[in-house]
């Protein structure tokens, strides 16, 4: 399965406008968003297991017969929160994407890197450096 760039934002995006301090977001919570509603059901939990893997979510997954059967998502990290903040501009991440799509393959962190010189290109002009 290939991680989804785009499922990366919305989920995270999802998580931080969703997420009450001491609370966990569900799977039901997740399956159940119009936000998310686009996004296949394996497709939601692969990205949020990869999320996982990079340290930009808390989640705990709980597993039957090898299968994820629930699972309680209880925000976003410190590093989840610095890569969303370089992403959440829609004029940011147009401009990150149209630049990552000359490049077979790109990372999260490589992402992250782009969309801050994106920004900082945009504050420079802002400023008139």
């Amino acid at each position: 399965m290939q991680l989804n760039h785009e499922y990366v934002r919305v989920i995270l995006l999802f998580i931080e406008s969703n997420h009450k301090e001491g609370h966990e977001l569900t799977m039901s919570d997740f399956f159940s968003s119009k936000s998310l509603e686009k996004i296949d059901k394996e497709e939601i939990i692969y990205t949020l297991k990869k999320l996982n893997e990079a340290d930009y979510i808390d989640i705990k997954f709980f597993y039957g017969s090898n299968v994820v059967i629930h699972f309680g998502c209880s925000g976003i990290t410190w590093k989840g929160h610095e890569f969303l903040d370089n992403i959440r501009d829609n004029k940011v991440w147009d401009k990150t994407k149209n630049i990552a799509k000359n490049v077979s393959s790109v990372s999260l962190s490589v992402l992250s890197d782009i969309a801050s010189k994106v920004i900082t290109d945009l504050i420079s002009k802002q400023i008139g450096i």
